[in-house]
């Protein structure tokens, strides 16, 4: 019963078998994997009108403006009018900027600022000990603990994800919105290390992990879709590539 094994022929067809149900099975997961959107349109809700707030929203429409953008930024009024869009499709997607945007950016600015003239006078007190009995390093140091007495916040923006408009997209929007975000705290706090590193300030690991992180990103998903729908198509995909894998073989044989 076994030297069927035996022939040559058995063994080549097992082998095209495999290779044609592997290249189904890329054509079938390949075409879901990489799937490339252009001018996809997403709200922009911007509920502050500060400086920094309007130089993020610069940010983000001046790299919208190209012809290969990915993104095509919505202008939204109010919060509330997202679920109207969403579930006409308007838009898959939202970012909110929220308003104490730019109070809080400036606040982290000014505790920068309080530290790095604490540091200072505290080096100018062990040259000269008698200048901290003058009037005007009196005024800075009053000027320092003012600006270093509260915790900075962190500014604040909500990521809309509608899942129910497009899956895959929703998917795409699920992983880019918080890149966006993240890269914008890099350069904020990027730009802090830098004027911390030009006035010589050295900050504890508790004062710069207020500092880190200049932004706060909620990710918020409308319209779920339930993922035991998404898995479902698992064993649908296996059966058929066993069906058509036995059915090469026999063809073959």
């Amino acid at each position: 019963m076994f030297n069927v094994f035996k022939r040559k022929s058995i063994w080549i067809s097992m082998l095209v078998a495999a290779v044609l149900i592997g290249l189904f099975a890329f054509a079938q997961v390949g075409a879901r994997s990489t799937v490339k959107v252009r001018h996809l349109p997403l709200a922009l809700v911007v509920n502050d009108n500060g400086k920094d707030a309007k130089n993020v929203v610069k940010k983000l429409r001046k790299e919208s403006h190209r012809k290969s953008a990915e993104i095509k930024w919505v202008n939204v009024t109010h919060t509330s009018e997202l679920t109207k869009g969403f579930a006409s499709g308007k838009y898959y997607g939202a970012v909110v900027i929220h308003s104490g945007f730019t109070q809080a950016i400036n606040q982290q600015t000014d505790y920068l600022k309080g530290k790095i003239i604490t540091q200072k006078l505290a080096a100018l007190v062990v040259k000269t000990p008698m200048v901290a009995e003058t009037a005007p390093f009196q005024q800075q140091r009053a000027l320092a603990n003012s600006l270093t007495k509260k915790a900075p916040e962190q500014a604040k923006i909500s990521l809309y994800v509608s899942q129910g408009s497009n899956m895959t997209v929703a998917n795409i929007l699920t992983t880019a919105l918080p890149k966006m975000t993240d890269h914008l705290n890099q350069k904020i706090s990027n730009e802090y290390i830098t004027v911390a590193n030009k006035s010589g300030l050295t900050l504890s690991p508790q004062d710069w992990s207020k500092l880190q992180t200049p932004i706060h990103t909620t990710l918020i998903k409308r319209n779920k879709v339930s993922t035991k729908e998404i898995s479902g198509m698992a064993p649908f995909l296996v059966t058929i590539f066993c069906w058509l894998g036995s059915l090469i073989a026999s063809l073959l044989n």
